[in-house]
């Protein structure tokens, strides 16, 4: 969950994850939400491989921001064996 920690503006936020590659796809829903202080949104990020993709570690960083300043940032780690 992403949560709005501000007492007085509603956080208009957007959420995005790099591409992958090597036959292994990241995903994000939803991709933006405005929450008024103190709400929140769950934000689910999906992987999905290929048949075939890329035996290895595969990558790709997840970000939240608004108003083009980064907020906050993860990394979504997936092993291909």
């Amino acid at each position: 969950n992403v949560t709005n920690l501000d007492d007085v503006a509603p956080a208009n936020l957007i959420f995005a994850v790099g591409a992958g590659g090597g036959g292994v796809a990241y995903a994000v829903s939803p991709a933006t939400a405005t929450l008024v202080p103190g709400a929140s949104v769950a934000v689910s990020v999906t992987m999905s491989a290929a048949k075939g993709a890329a035996s290895g570690d595969h990558s790709a960083k997840f970000s939240v921001s608004s108003g083009g300043t980064e907020l906050a940032h993860a990394v979504v780690y997936t092993l291909i064996k």
